[in-house]
């Protein structure tokens, strides 16, 4: 298996398991909520993307790093405020769109 796979399974195995025993242990109180819903959240999304991995390792293959890091972190974000996703999107979209809008103009200053 991949290192990072197994890593992102651990992380998200341990952020899982951390807000289950919170949640069992104290419950749901105002000072932990945030705890439980960003540990329960981002351990949710962990696991899912080390459970694509396979399916996800090829597309990280043929996208530039910056694509790839901006997607990760959009991912993250919008894992610990749901709210924040329709900006988020628009972000990861003009990303893409100056990405790939850069390298379509310097192909056609090449010919």
């Amino acid at each position: 298996m991949n290192a990072q796979r197994i890593t992102l399974a651990i992380l998200g195995t341990i952020m899982v398991i951390m807000a289950v025993f919170t949640y069992f242990t104290a419950g749901i109180t105002d000072d932990n909520a945030v705890f439980l819903g960003i540990c329960s959240k981002v351990g949710i999304v962990l696991l899912t993307i080390a459970l694509a991995w396979p399916s996800l390792e090829g597309l990280m293959t043929r996208t530039p790093t910056i694509v790839n890091g901006v997607l990760l972190a959009a991912l993250v974000f919008i894992a610990i405020r749901p709210r924040l996703m329709p900006l988020l999107i628009g972000g990861v979209l003009l990303t893409l769109v100056v990405h790939f809008g850069l390298r379509f103009a310097s192909l056609k200053m090449k010919r």
